[in-house]
């Protein structure tokens, strides 16, 4: 229970995030209805979810978090940002272990509290390498402006 409501406050904050950004990065609506999907999965894991379901769904809603993460990083190669290359990795490992966690009844020999706990680190690492590159990418941005306002 106590998981579904940290996946509902973290889905509601990043959607927080997507929103207030939609207008400057292209392409960002996507990522609010990949939110409102996370977020509406969270609230039916916290009311509905019971015996074998809950970690079916848990894996499915850090799938779900990691492909997001994972599209982030493929954001900023589109930016032409050098340093994408950590996130995506980061990010595509967090997808291994949250597919092995949808089949766990395959992958019986590795505990569920390992493999969530290896998927919470992951994407824990993901989402600060991603933002500090955005915070890297959004000053190099802001001083492309102030070298713009003197050229003019």
């Amino acid at each position: 229970m106590l998981l579904a409501i940290a996946f509902t406050l973290s889905s509601i904050t990043k959607l927080i995030f997507f929103i207030k950004n939609n207008n400057s990065i292209k392409g960002w609506s996507w990522y609010i209805f990949y939110e409102i999907i996370i977020t509406v999965l969270s609230v039916y894991l916290y009311q509905y979810a019971e015996g074998n379901n809950i970690i079916s769904i848990q894996g499915f809603i850090l799938l779900c978090h990691s492909g997001i993460l994972l599209s982030l990083s493929t954001d900023l190669r589109n930016h032409e940002y050098v340093n994408w290359k950590k996130p995506a990795r980061a990010g595509a490992l967090s997808i291994l272990f949250s597919l092995i966690l949808i089949a766990h009844s395959t992958f019986d020999f590795i505990p569920v509290k390992i493999i969530i706990t290896v998927i919470f680190i992951t994407i824990s690492i993901t989402s600060v390498i991603i933002a500090l590159e955005l915070k890297k990418l959004n000053q190099h941005y802001k001083s492309i402006k102030i070298l713009r306002r003197e050229l003019k």
